[in-house]
């Protein structure tokens, strides 16, 4: 066999595992549980960016009253 043949290539999920980072592919159960546990996390923080703009454009609106502008 050739040399090149048995040479093994590193995936970045590969690489990542190895290290013990998150990976872009879960495989297992474990790293399966982990990516939904990251995608809900991810969905709190947008929803509280949501809100959070909404709430602060509601109090621009309040204060555009007496202020000329608000940032």
């Amino acid at each position: 066999m050739a040399q090149e043949a048995q040479t093994r290539r590193w995936t970045q999920d590969a690489a990542k595992r190895e290290v013990g980072q998150r990976v872009n592919r879960p495989t297992t159960v474990q790293e399966k549980v982990n990516k939904v546990h990251d995608l809900l996390e991810d969905e709190k923080a947008a929803a509280q960016v949501a809100t959070d703009r909404h709430t602060s454009r509601r109090w621009c609106r309040r204060l555009s009253r007496t202020r000329p502008r608000c940032t």
